[in-house]
């Protein structure tokens, strides 16, 4: 349904179109904009540090037809066990499984590339579509107070937890 791959400048066009779209920030308004040429580039070129860092591995998501349709990102690694998981799809392209199913793909690359065991993210609490994608692929909500990672202190948002 879908396939993931480290981003490339080749992502460049359809990634600023898709940070033109002000529904991208509808759920996280702290998103950065890449709203041009020049920052996706630069964008791109701080992704690559921070792949080859280890710290942060994001993707382009593609459809069958080889669009690039959105990105997901695994943030604040610590290797062989933690991550946090964040995602954006195109407008055009919401509400067809392709976030439920690259959020599949990026879990298995966590667990078999970098042998994560524990996987979260903060969700909207008015952004189903997000919640529904995580809980299909076994993330569980859980209590602030119990989740690894740092999260904004924002009663809007739910954390979602994932043990491999």
């Amino acid at each position: 349904m879908v396939v993931i791959k480290k981003i490339s400048f080749k992502d460049i066009p359809q990634l600023v179109h898709m940070h033109y779209d002000p529904s991208m920030y509808t759920f996280d308004p702290d998103t950065e904009k890449v709203i041009s040429e020049d920052i996706a580039k630069q964008y791109i070129q701080k992704a690559y540090k921070t792949w080859e860092d280890g710290t942060t591995f994001i993707f382009s998501i593609y459809n069958l037809e080889k669009e690039f349709v959105g990105f997901i990102t695994l943030r604040d690694v610590i290797k062989h066990s933690y991550a946090k998981i964040g995602f954006a799809i195109a407008k055009d392209h919401r509400g067809k499984g392709l976030i439920t199913a690259a959020i599949q793909k990026t879990i298995k690359y966590a667990k078999d590339v970098l042998g994560l065991k524990i996987i979260e993210a903060s969700v909207h609490k008015d952004n189903i579509g997000s919640q529904k994608a995580l809980v299909k692929n076994g993330f569980t909500k859980i209590d602030r107070n119990d989740c690894i990672g740092k999260f904004k202190n924002d009663n809007n948002y739910s954390i979602y937890q994932f043990i491999i």
